[in-house]
């Protein structure tokens, strides 16, 4: 996991023009992704995640009123898209993505700036396999790659002309690889590491698949409608992502030197 970032908090003279606390029904994914979001299910921990935390200070800052909801990864998507939830925490930039969902950008290109993270996809391996990864393909298997539908590391292996299949959820790809059905699960790195803790039976193969940054973008109708609160929620981000996460790291030690 990378951070990168900027430095030093300013008031943004637009927050005091969004008017009457704007409420934004905001989307969050329902499996933990620590320490970026934490907990399974509906409800959240004392400890939230750190990009939880980033969103709610930037809107606290921007006088933004956000209600959370927990929905799986494919709902997610399902629902910005049809504007039920008016932006997602944690969701990686794609074309295809950006035709339902504004996303920040400067100069045509997603602005990296305003993200919420940096996170890694690697392919992971039964340990006892002789399966190998030089960057551009997989040798010494036959089988398929294991994703969960929806996620952003489906078009690299498009590029990447990688032959896989999808499954619904984090678990049921597991299950495959453990069965010998897939060879290898393509999943960001901080997800498989939580789940499997001190597990060595699935390693990570070099070098990753992707590094991708993560945003939190909006709904198109919610963009149209409220421009200043968008652009004061990125804004804040872009200037208080490090803060929050120097201020807050002690809170999340054991995932961050996993």
């Amino acid at each position: 996991m990378k951070y990168y970032g900027v430095g030093v908090l300013s008031s943004v003279a637009s927050a005091a023009a969004i008017a009457q606390s704007v409420v934004v029904q905001v989307g969050v994914n329902n499996l933990p992704l620590p320490p970026f979001i934490m907990g399974e299910g509906d409800e959240f921990p004392d400890r939230p995640g750190l990009s939880v935390e980033l969103v709610r200070q930037a809107a606290k800052a921007c006088k933004v009123d956000i209600k959370l909801k927990r929905l799986p990864s494919q709902r997610l998507l399902q629902e910005i898209k049809s504007g039920e939830i008016d932006a997602v925490i944690q969701l990686s930039y794609s074309p295809e993505r950006a035709e339902y969902a504004a996303f920040p950008m400067i100069d045509n290109k997603v602005d990296g700036k305003a993200r919420l993270t940096t996170l890694t996809y690697c392919f992971y391996v039964d340990a006892k396999r002789p399966i190998q990864w030089d960057g551009k393909k997989l040798s010494n298997t036959n089988l398929p790659v294991g994703a969960i539908y929806g996620w952003s590391v489906i078009q690299d292996l498009e590029k990447l002309k990688i032959n896989f299949e999808t499954a619904p959820d984090f678990k049921s790809n597991i299950a495959k690889l453990r069965a010998n059905r897939i060879a290898a699960f393509a999943a960001q790195s901080a997800l498989v590491e939580a789940y499997l803790g001190s597990d060595k039976s699935i390693v990570a193969l070099s070098p990753p698949i992707a590094e991708k940054d993560y945003f939190l973008p909006f709904s198109l109708p919610f963009a149209q409608k409220y421009p200043e609160a968008k652009q004061c929620l990125w804004k804040h981000i872009s200037q208080m992502r490090d803060e929050v996460f120097l201020q807050r790291a002690s809170a999340y030690d054991q995932w961050l030197l996993h």
